[in-house]
């Protein structure tokens, strides 16, 4: 799992280990929630992560507003 300060830190070239080999699934985090779903690929001898199923965008901002609700402010 990686923070967002390291995430900021990447620049092309940068290497993410992933603990997956080639079409085997994963998912994608952004603030202790999953947003996603994707899956390892290979294309000309490089590694990425093809998106296979992402969140809407209401359900995104409901879960933002989820992490941020503070009952004992109301």
């Amino acid at each position: 799992m990686m923070n967002i300060s390291e995430v900021l830190r990447l620049g092309q070239g940068s290497v993410i280990e992933l603990d997956s080999k080639p079409k085997e699934p994963l998912e994608v985090w952004v603030n202790d929630r999953q947003i996603a779903r994707a899956q390892t690929v290979v294309v000309e001898e490089k590694v990425g992560a093809r998106i296979v199923q992402i969140e809407s965008p209401e359900t995104r901002l409901k879960s933002m507003s989820r992490i941020h609700h503070d009952p004992s402010r109301s």
